[in-house]
């Protein structure tokens, strides 16, 4: 197929037009020449000089003849018509190897602006169209407060050194993260709930177990906030602002709001939990997860429905993000920890689940750390693109790469060599190493090494 310069016009199509052009041109040349040619060869009518007049006359060229002054022998000049140089089965070469020349030159001058235009682009990261925290979901300016202003909460762990909180209902709001004073034994909260409806005020609810006098928990440690719910044409609204302090007595926490959400990490607090589960279950591209390295969890699952999840995620033992359930976008670094022991390190487990939306997942070990063996399974579900780099991850060892189209830098296909090793179909630095990768696309999938 010919190259393609826009729809609907192909090199050659444009070679022929160029060539018809050049024809007319020529023709139009030819007729001119032909004019001027006519009117050089035609007479002239002149009227009959008068009697004086003809006596000067040939009293002066008398005098000129015998002076030898005037040539009356002077030739007109002939005008010659170049001939094409060749035609080959009626066709003008030398109008078609014009025309060809002009169609090239002019692909190469479009060639050269679009890869001039492509160096000047930044190359695109995804994030192109990325809600800026707290500020997109609106409602800054609602003047009418719950309780007048900030709120204050105190809860127990629970008996699982547990601890959930939960949004339900038309509102949208932010959670930040933090950890709580080392006095702390609670999990503390301090939220403002904003309406520009006085009315809407009525309609929140908290609920959450009161401490029992001795401060323990009845074994159910969980905040509901209860939102009123919204008419589809209504110009009113409701946003939270949530911050969640994290005493050193909670091991395992779970957000799991209902409503649109953005929750961020704080880079500035060290947290340590076993188990923490962020859960964004509203279809809502304006949801967000902005986890932290700082947050250090045993297990640690992130997931949207719909959304971004973007920052930087710590594996102590196990990570997981999922955005498989709609067109959430991915864009985490992953940084292992230090190993519990220097001298016999640890596998560390990454799990990604992707749907609809773009995943970029950058896997960054530390040097200053003993390299902990890599586990990791990417799944796509659908047809959406997965960057996969690799390079500062010290990968040694084995890829299954099972994608329906990829591009991968610094691996080595089996295949290549006529090798087979079971499941695996690529591999990077010794075959023998110990990471491993698995990957499963229905997209494209670039893994970068």
């Amino acid at each position: 197929m010919a190259p393609r310069l826009t729809r609907g016009f192909s090199f050659f199509g444009l070679v022929g037009a160029t060539m018809a052009a050049l024809k007319l041109k020529e023709h139009f040349d030819g007729s001119q020449d032909n004019q001027l040619s006519t009117e050089e060869e035609g007479r002239v009518a002149l009227h009959s000089p008068s009697a004086d007049y003809q006596d000067r006359e040939a009293g002066l060229q008398t005098l000129e003849e015998e002076e030898g002054l005037l040539s009356t022998n002077i030739q007109k000049p002939v005008r010659k018509l170049r001939n094409p140089r060749c035609v080959c089965c009626g066709l003008n070469c030398g109008l078609f190897c014009k025309a060809l020349a002009i169609v090239a030159a002019f692909f190469v001058i479009v060639s050269v602006g679009k890869f001039i235009w492509w160096a000047l682009t930044p190359s695109p990261t995804g994030l192109e169209g990325m809600p800026v925290f707290s500020e997109s979901l609106g409602c800054l300016d609602a003047s009418y407060l719950y309780n007048g202003g900030e709120t204050t909460i105190s809860i127990p762990v629970g008996d699982r050194y547990d601890h959930a909180v939960d949004v339900h209902g038309d509102g949208v709001g932010t959670f930040t993260v933090t950890e709580a004073p080392a006095d702390i034994t609670e999990v503390q909260y301090k939220l403002t709930i904003q309406t520009n409806d006085q009315s809407l005020l009525d309609q929140v609810t908290l609920q959450y177990p009161a401490a029992k006098s001795d401060g323990s928990s009845d074994g159910n440690s969980r905040l509901l906030i209860g939102t009123p719910r919204l008419n589809q044409d209504s110009s009113s609204c409701i946003r939270y602002d949530v911050t969640v302090y994290i005493p050193k007595t909670l091991k395992k926490l779970h957000i799991l709001p209902h409503t649109v959400a953005q929750v961020r990490f704080d880079p500035q607090a060290h947290i340590d939990l076993e188990d923490t589960f962020v859960t964004l279950y509203k279809m809502d591209r304006l949801n967000i997860i902005e986890p932290h390295e700082n947050l250090r969890s045993t297990s640690l699952a992130l997931e949207v429905y719909r959304g971004w999840i973007v920052g930087h995620a710590a594996i102590v033992n196990e990570t997981a993000i999922t955005t498989q359930r709609g067109d959430g976008v991915m864009n985490v670094h992953i940084h292992p920890t230090a190993p519990a022991d220097p001298t016999n390190p640890e596998p560390v487990s990454l799990r990604t689940t992707t749907g609809a939306g773009r995943t970029d997942l950058f896997y960054d070990n530390d040097k200053a750390y003993p390299h902990r063996p890599i586990r990791s399974v990417h799944l796509s579900s659908r047809n959406a693109d997965v960057y996969l780099t690799y390079k500062n991850a010290e990968f040694d060892g084995n890829v299954k790469l099972d994608s329906s189209s990829f591009t991968t830098t610094g691996s080595k296909p089996y295949s290549l060599g006529g090798q087979v090793k079971g499941q695996w179909t690529h591999w990077v630095g010794d075959m023998d190493g110990n990471d491993e990768i698995s990957i499963k696309s229905k997209g494209w999938t670039g893994l970068y090494f």
